[in-house]
């Protein structure tokens, strides 16, 4: 199993309520920074989005997170998806697909959201529905160079507190700095996984 990235051991002991939003910025994308490292050095696609996830649920406590991610440039391929928690489970979020509408509201919106503001119409709203039943809280849009691929989304907090704007300003810095990275990785991980079903 694989261990989230952790802060520095100094910081392991301050209570989350206790630090100031520039310090939790500072010790995500310190975390950030070994998970890149990790990754340069290991290049494991799944277990790159595993430890994200992972990552992302200690620094803002929760215990369900998910990931759906798609190659922008190939519509008809079904999606990859990875979770944590109960949503690991969850066969509503597994069978998830990304719409070409989906595709173009969240390039149109690309800021982490709470589930309840999606303004998804028409067929698209389902993908609304679907994360409210399955108590998503935070959708977070995947795009890199104008192309949507994919998104994240966090369950409730463990600590029952409401999502704040420091917490959303926090995870669109945190997705902001990983997402080049996880863009590529997808790629070429994508690439091998067509070689290998050819070859």
């Amino acid at each position: 199993m694989h261990k989230p990235i952790s802060p520095s051991a100094h910081s392991k002991d301050l209570p989350e309520d206790g630090l100031p939003p520039w310090e939790r910025q500072i010790l995500g994308l310190e975390a950030l920074s070994k998970l890149t490292k990790r990754f340069s050095s290991h290049p494991d696609f799944q277990q790159l989005i595993d430890v994200l996830l992972m990552t992302l649920s200690g620094q803002f406590s929760v215990a369900n997170s998910f990931a759906v991610l798609r190659q922008p440039s190939f519509y008809n391929l079904r999606s990859s998806f990875f979770a944590t928690g109960k949503f690991k489970t969850n066969l509503l979020l597994a069978s998830l697909k990304m719409t070409p509408d989906h595709c173009r509201y969240f390039l149109e919106n690309r800021s982490v959201r709470q589930v309840r503001e999606l303004e998804l119409s028409s067929e698209s709203a389902r993908l609304g529905f679907i994360l409210a039943e399955c108590d998503v809280a935070l959708v977070c849009p995947l795009s890199h160079n104008e192309e949507f691929f994919g998104i994240i989304g966090l369950g409730k907090r463990v600590t029952k507190k409401p999502y704040e704007k420091e917490d959303l300003e926090l995870l669109t810095t945190v997705i902001d700095t990983i997402t080049p990275l996880m863009a590529i990785s997808h790629l070429f991980w994508e690439i091998a996984s067509l070689n290998s079903w050819y070859i």
